[in-house]
């Protein structure tokens, strides 16, 4: 077993096979990893020989797909693969990342058949990732560039804009993860990360100041890299900061972080490193440690801080219905951030929002009301919040808005089955990531299973596949709860928000997707060009007035609609359709859209009567969009009621 030379998107296709436990088409699989059906056919024959069974493990239809052969051997196996994983990077992103690390880590240039052997792909292979490289490089920042010479590639650009370059791709990299520090030791062995955090926060707490944890957590992102760049003689020399700097509480706290920096790691820092760093603190949100309550925050932050802030969450009430009047923490956390802002916004600073595809795609109404208060914002002030930003408001608004519901929901009853030695660790787990959710009423062993008939859960979350064993949800995860098994969980938890109100609607749905505004086999393959087809449309049959392009226009200014899955949901800053509706369109062939490829377009024209239904609406059509297998049956669909029968039913069929 220890020679097996299994990819990480085999073992991708593998554990979607195992969970899924039916017959599963290559398009589907396809979509899901990112690739091409062909390709998904090849990893699963070179699985197949490598495993070296007969039967083969995976067993493959013409007709029908794809389905696991031996669900033993294939768990056995997957056990087996966690430990003994070949961790180097497989799809074309995640080399591209491995080799922007390497020329922002390496001292020298880089040899690219080099790269090649260590990367254990073709030079072509190579030559393709590097454009990959390019683009990335110059969507980042004009002051950097892919510069080759001969065989040897490296990074020509300003000292400043390399770190943070760096500082992007490993907020990137880390996930959902991203607030572990440690997740950050491997690429710091030299300066330990925990180390330097304690520096930072005895420096802060030595001025009697506090900062919130992603402000911390870029702070010491960026001294960890500014460590390491100048251990290896590359120093930020002509400093753009002013000397009136100097004077600031800022490069005061700058100097006390760059002292413990220089006893515990004995490096010196130069006068501009010293200003870097107090640069990165301007941007940061760090208050007197008194100003967590209102009644202190309205003596150390300007009046019209507060006065905007009071506005947004009114507007939120006057335009969406959700009352956040009273939610002082909101206030406060939305207060400090628009200061903060504001002096990143007039020192030309970006704060990196590590989480924020994250956040547009799996809460996508937060974000929609953040996208709602930028624009508010700069009807205030004239700025324009770029979509960091925003998704940095969604944080809060997100924060609030589980405080509002936390005042009323009832959480979950949840039992376990699992075996013995893992019923501690999982249910940590769980309780850590779902204890406001979810209450796991008894731990049961695999042979115990039957006693859970008698207890009455919601659901039931297994280690053993029992599906057909319980009149409840059973959801069936791996012994070590990854990722994909806590998307399952809060699948499973949504799904339950949304029955409870899932008939209205779906009768709004219903009212709202008919069929002179649907459009199968639409041959337009550029965004602006759909959305004025489909706006027009809308404006034509008279369900929104003239404004409502140039609307919905501004919106897709402010942040693409396309959240991957080959779908995009464009729609107007404000909520004035004559009458709800939703247009649909699905592509001759995928176009891109954003960041993500796109098939099928949903445009929503919202009437204000409808704005307080919004957010069940989103949820329950994010749940069926987040499906590859629906959104595949979607694409595939081409009369009216087929597509509409897919959505309608879709509750009725999980």
């Amino acid at each position: 077993m220890s020679k097996l030379n299994i990819s990480p998107r085999q073992k991708f296709i593998l554990e979607m096979l195992y969970k899924q436990d039916r017959w599963v088409k290559g398009p589907e699989i396809a979509i899901e990893a990112g690739v091409s059906a062909r390709t998904i056919r090849n990893d699963i024959q070179q699985l197949n020989a490598e495993i070296g069974i007969d039967p083969p493990l995976i067993i493959s239809s013409k007709r029908d797909g794809y389905i696991i052969s031996d669900r033993k051997k294939a768990l056995e196996l997957l056990k087996q693969i966690e430990t003994l994983q070949n961790t180097l990077p497989i799809y074309p992103d995640e080399r591209a990342n491995f080799i922007l690390k390497r020329l922002l880590f390496e001292k020298a240039a880089i040899n690219i058949y080099d790269l090649a052997d260590e990367l254990m792909v073709s030079d072509c292979t190579i030559e393709s990732d590097l454009v990959k490289v390019r683009k990335i490089v110059e969507e980042f920042s004009c002051n950097l560039n892919l510069k080759r010479n001969s065989d040897n590639i490296f990074l020509e650009g300003s000292e400043e804009s390399k770190r943070n370059l760096l500082s992007q791709l490993l907020f990137k990299e880390a996930g959902n993860n991203f607030l572990n520090i440690s997740k950050y030791d491997s690429y710091f062995e030299d300066f330990n990360m925990s180390a330097i955090q304690d520096i930072v926060l005895s420096a802060i707490r030595k001025n009697d100041l506090v900062i919130n944890e992603i402000g911390l957590l870029n702070l010491v992102i960026h001294i960890a890299i500014s460590l390491r760049r100048i251990k290896n003689n590359y120093f930020i020399e002509d400093s753009p900061y002013l000397e009136s700097f100097l004077n600031t509480n800022e490069y005061k706290l700058a100097k006390d972080i760059a002292q413990g920096l220089s006893e515990r790691f004995g490096i010196n820092f130069p006068k501009e490193e010293i200003l870097y760093i107090g640069y990165m603190i301007l941007g940061k949100r760090i208050l007197k440690s008194k100003s967590s309550s209102f009644h202190y925050l309205e003596n150390v932050i300007e009046t019209k801080y507060i006065d905007i802030t009071q506005k947004l969450i009114k507007s939120v009430y006057d335009n969406f219905g959700i009352n956040f009047s009273e939610d002082e923490d909101l206030l406060v956390g939305l207060a400090m951030h628009i200061k903060a802002m504001d002096s990143r916004i007039k020192n030309s600073i970006i704060l990196r929002n590590p989480i924020l595809e994250e956040l547009k795609h799996r809460y996508p109404f937060i974000f929609e009301l953040a996208v709602f208060l930028s624009n508010e914002f700069y009807k205030l002030t004239n700025i324009q919040m770029n979509e960091n930003e925003i998704g940095f408001f969604a944080l809060h608004l997100g924060a609030a808005f589980e405080r509002l519901n936390q005042k009323t929901a009832s959480k979950k009853k949840v039992i376990l089955i699992c075996t013995e030695n893992l019923r501690d660790i999982l249910s940590s787990k769980i309780n850590s990531e779902f204890g406001s959710k979810l209450e796991i009423i008894d731990v049961l062993s695999i042979v115990e299973y039957n006693m859970a008939k008698d207890m009455k859960p919601d659901f039931i979350i297994s280690t053993a596949d029992l599906q057909n064993h319980f009149d409840v949800p059973v959801i069936f995860i791996s012994p070590f709860l990854d990722k994909k098994d806590i998307q399952e969980i809060n699948k499973q938890l949504s799904f339950f928000e949304i029955v409870m109100n899932v008939r209205a609607v779906v009768s709004r749905i219903d009212r709202a997707i008919v069929e002179e505004l649907f459009f199968p086999d639409l041959d337009i393959d550029d965004s602006f060009e759909i959305i004025k087809f489909m706006a027009n449309n809308l404006y034509e049959k008279g369900y929104v007035p003239p404004t409502y392009f140039d609307s919905v226009v501004e919106r897709e200014s402010l942040s693409p609609t396309s959240f991957g899955n080959m779908v995009a949901l464009p729609h107007a800053l404000v909520m004035n359709a004559y009458k709800t509706a939703i247009s649909v369109a699905i592509l001759k062939k995928p176009i891109d859209w954003g960041d993500y490829k796109v098939q099928i377009v949903f445009m929503f024209a919202i009437n204000e009567s409808d704005v307080k239904s919004l957010q069940s609406l989103y949820k329950y059509l994010m749940q069926i969009l987040d499906d590859p297998y629906a959104v595949s049956r979607l694409i595939k669909a081409k009369k009216f009621d087929e597509f509409k029968g897919i959505i309608l039913d879709y509750y009725g069929t999980q």
